[in-house]
């Protein structure tokens, strides 16, 4: 009787668990939407030149993501699904580009008080940020978004 009990218990905790999990995820998700603009990215170490990322916006709408450069005529279009649960939180996208289409690149991401921090891998798809750092052996991009005004 008493492992019944037990069960039933186990049960409900992990229902529990799983829909705030979830429901993680919608808030992260909800707190995405909207227009935000690159104001720093670091590769390889370095901080790109303020000319370079001036005027790059990233528009998320549902879990669609455009990143729109000043000089470029053709976005970068992304589907993306959200972890809030993994530490850090962890983000997918994938690219809608015929090409590349089917290839997820494994990133991180936080929200900083009013700024959006995304570290992806650099170039080839690689393996998840494990930090927010760019450079060394995983050479990963680190940007950082302010929310559009």
């Amino acid at each position: 009787m008493r492992a019944s009990y037990f069960v039933v218990i186990v049960v409900i905790f992990l229902g529990a668990v799983l829909n705030v999990n979830g429901q993680d995820a919608k808030t992260d998700v909800a707190k995405l939407q909207g227009e935000w603009s690159v104001i720093a990215m670091e590769r390889r170490g370095k901080e790109a030149p303020q000319e370079a990322i001036e005027g790059s916006v990233l528009a998320v709408k549902d879990n669609k993501m455009t990143l729109q450069h000043k000089n470029d005529d053709k976005p970068r279009e992304f589907t993306f699904t959200l972890d809030p649960t993994k530490k850090p939180a962890a983000i997918d996208l994938t690219s809608l580009k015929e090409d590349a289409r089917d290839k997820v690149v494994p990133g991180i991401y936080k929200f900083d008080g009013k700024n959006l921090i995304l570290c992806i891998p650099n170039g080839k798809v690689g393996e998840r940020p494990t930090e927010f750092k760019s450079g060394g052996e995983g050479d990963n991009i680190v940007i950082t978004l302010a929310r559009k005004k």
